[in-house]
Order: C-alpha cells, then sequence, then structure tokens
C-alpha cells in the first residue's frame, strides 16, 4: 500500500518487537506516513493514541500467538489486568518488569491483555498451551511477564522463567489499524519448528 511498502531510501519502524519476537513490525516509506503511523502507535491520548482497550475504528488491534508451558485453565477469551513497572534484576544486574498488583496503579503503568485458548499439546517440555493474546495496552514484555507471572512461562522466555529452546516462541501475528479511510490487516505465520508448528 503507498506509503507503508519499505523502500530503499527510507524504511524506518513506526513500533518496536522485543529483539526475541518474530511476526510482523511496520515501516513507514515516507516521512509523512512514518510521522501518522507513530501517531497511530501512541501509547496514551495525551500523544495522540487511542485509550486502552479501545476497539472503535481508528483502534490499532495487535494480535500475538505465544506457547506457553502448562495447561492454560481458561476456556473462553480470559483478562489479564495488572499494574507493572521496572525493576533491576539482583542477579544479573539487567532491568526486567514486574508485576505489581491490580490494585497499585500509583506504583505502576497498567498493563491489559486478553487471552484465548486454540490448543493444548504434549512436548519434550511437558503439557503445552497454545495462546491467541490481544494487547490493550503496549508495555515493555507485557505479554512475557503477565504470562509468566501466572505461572505460564513463554517457551524459551528464560529472562522470565521459560523452558529454554532454540527461540522465544512469541509471535507477533497480526496487526490491524486504520489508514487512508480503511482498515488495513497484516498478518504473519510463525515459522516454529516441531512440535510447535501452527497453521496460520
Amino acid at each position: 500500500r503507498q506509503g507503508l511498502a519499505a523502500q530503499p531510501d527510507f524504511a524506518a519502524p513506526a513500533h518496536r518487537l522485543d529483539k526475541a519476537t518474530s511476526g510482523v513490525l511496520l515501516a513507514g516509506r515516507t516521512h509523512e506516513a512514518q510521522q501518522e503511523l507513530h501517531r497511530l502507535f501512541a501509547p496514551s491520548p495525551e500523544k495522540g493514541g487511542k485509550p486502552a482497550g479501545d476497539s472503535g475504528p481508528d483502534a490499532v488491534v495487535k494480535t500475538y500467538l505465544a506457547w506457553v508451558s502448562g495447561s492454560w485453565p481458561h476456556g473462553a477469551e480470559h483478562l489479564l489486568h495488572d499494574y507493572v513497572r521496572k525493576e533491576e534484576d539482583a542477579d544479573t544486574a539487567r532491568e526486567r518488569m514486574r508485576i505489581i498488583s491490580a490494585e497499585s496503579g500509583a506504583m505502576g503503568k497498567e498493563a491489559r491483555s486478553r487471552a484465548t485458548l486454540l490448543e493444548r499439546r504434549e512436548t519434550f517440555a511437558g503439557t503445552a498451551s497454545l495462546l491467541r493474546v490481544t494487547l490493550e495496552t503496549g508495555r515493555t514484555h507485557q505479554i512475557r511477564v503477565q504470562l509468566s507471572s501466572r505461572g505460564f512461562p513463554i517457551i524459551g522466555d528464560v529472562k522470565y522463567g521459560g523452558v529454554p529452546f532454540s527461540r522465544m516462541l512469541l509471535h507477533a501475528q497480526s496487526l490491524s489499524f486504520p489508514w487512508k479511510e480503511e482498515r488495513v490487516t497484516v498478518t504473519s505465520r510463525p515459522r516454529w519448528p516441531s512440535p510447535f508448528s501452527v497453521a496460520l
């Protein structure tokens, strides 16, 4: 689409993914396109963005796939609602996110997402659950820390207690956003090895 596709002379990301996360990453082809995309992806209404959880026609919808260790207990879509903040890890001296609590908003930033169970499999690491996670806010490491804090770390995410694997099994599956009076949806299928391969 005009203004969105990458071009050799100009291609700047409009948002970010964690280093080990695969999937859809959007870039603006022109300065004007990049500025408009930055406005769409702004994290707060004060910066031109939409409120957390906004589902109107102008909302940006980010959907991820994640394989987690354990048997996810919720059959229907399940709201994950927390407050998070950055803290220094005493062992590594590196920053990581930590859940505070749903009652401690003054001490952290609100984190909201919705998780839906797609499938369970028996693997070398025991029972694993494939989740579809839709973000309502975009905090650093949000999906990783929200799932890990509930006892379901993402496979390959050793930083947050995941079983070691050749890669972290978190993938930005789709991105849907308004653009020039229409709605654009971009999707990507993760290229995960067996036993974690999935169809789109």
